[in-house]
């Protein structure tokens, strides 16, 4: 959508200054397309996460139920609260393989990343 905005604002500019004007006033607010801003690498680890073999069903149904749908449909800054009790909850169980911990600590700073926070 921000594309096809953007692109019409380029047309729209074009017909004199008073356009152009406009256009110069819109396109900060627009929402960025750039790879780095649509870039779907949480949301795939955290499926591959959920999907893995070393953790119990209950840990699987949690992250599918409270992250992976919650990111796949609406994903938002709350999302990083319930990462962060499901992480400190994982490091005082201490049951967790190794492997899924660093993936799921990965996936913490790419999903930081992600809401730039």
């Amino acid at each position: 959508m921000a594309r096809a905005v953007t692109e019409a604002l380029w047309s729209l500019a074009a017909n004199g200054d008073a356009e152009c004007f406009i256009a110069r006033r819109i396109f900060p607010s627009l929402p960025s397309y750039a790879d780095h801003f649509t870039c779907a690498v949480p949301m795939t680890r955290i499926r591959d996460i959920a999907h893995r073999g070393d953790i119990p069903k209950h840990m699987k149904d949690e992250i599918k139920h409270t992250l992976q749908n919650k990111l796949h449909r609406c994903a938002d800054p709350g999302d990083l609260v319930t990462l962060d009790k499901l992480m400190e909850r994982v490091h005082r169980e201490g049951s967790y393989s190794p492997a899924f911990v660093r993936e799921l600590e990965i996936f913490h700073v790419e999903l930081r990343e992600f809401f730039n926070a």
